[in-house]
């Protein structure tokens, strides 16, 4: 469970310019919690415990991860809303977001959060179900064509034997018809 940031955190009250440098040096370079206070005491003149540079470092890295984790998902909304008329392209869209995600909790130096693999597991069956929509699609579009160029060249037989027709039809003229139309 979150707790809520003290009000009178020393960390918290540093200059925007300082609460930067400490996050790049915890969270970019990687420097121990250790060494961050040992420097920022030295650069600072801040005196504060490891302990609640430690508090601090792992309420600030959840609140990354969530704002990143929104930006993350802003973008994948407005670009699946953007491929909703193109399954294939949105599942693979999909698909590099989980990935892009996957990623970030196998390079995570805390526990992985069981919560967010779950809903990654959802996202990829969500994914995999518009796949499997888009190849049913498909496969129905490419019968509705061939249906269609079946009527086509019925039609076209038909109106090539019309002359024919009035004439009567014979059995070869059934017969030919039939071949036409692919029905023997």
């Amino acid at each position: 469970m979150s707790k809520k940031r003290r009000a009178d955190s020393i960390w918290d009250a540093l200059p925007k310019n300082q609460k930067e440098a400490l996050a790049q040096w915890l969270f970019e370079d990687h420097i121990k919690i250790r060494d961050a206070q040992a420097r920022a005491a030295d650069e600072f003149q801040c005196e504060a415990s490891v302990e609640s540079l430690r508090r601090w470092y792992h309420r600030t890295a959840r609140e990354r991860k969530l704002s990143e984790m929104e930006e993350k998902a802003s973008s994948a909304r407005a670009l699946l809303k953007g491929l909703g008329h193109k399954p294939e392209e949105a599942y693979r869209a999909l698909l590099g977001v989980i990935g892009h995600r996957a990623l970030d909790l196998a390079t995570e130096k805390d526990e992985v959060d069981m919560n967010l693999l779950k809903e990654l597991a959802d996202l990829m069956e969500l994914g995999l179900k518009a796949h499997q929509g888009a190849d049913q699609l498909q496969l129905k579009q490419r019968d509705l064509e061939l249906r269609a160029k079946k009527y086509r060249d019925g039609k076209a037989a038909l109106e090539a034997a019309g002359p024919k027709l009035e004439a009567g039809l014979t059995d070869e003229m059934l017969e030919e018809i039939e071949r036409d139309l692919n029905l023997m």
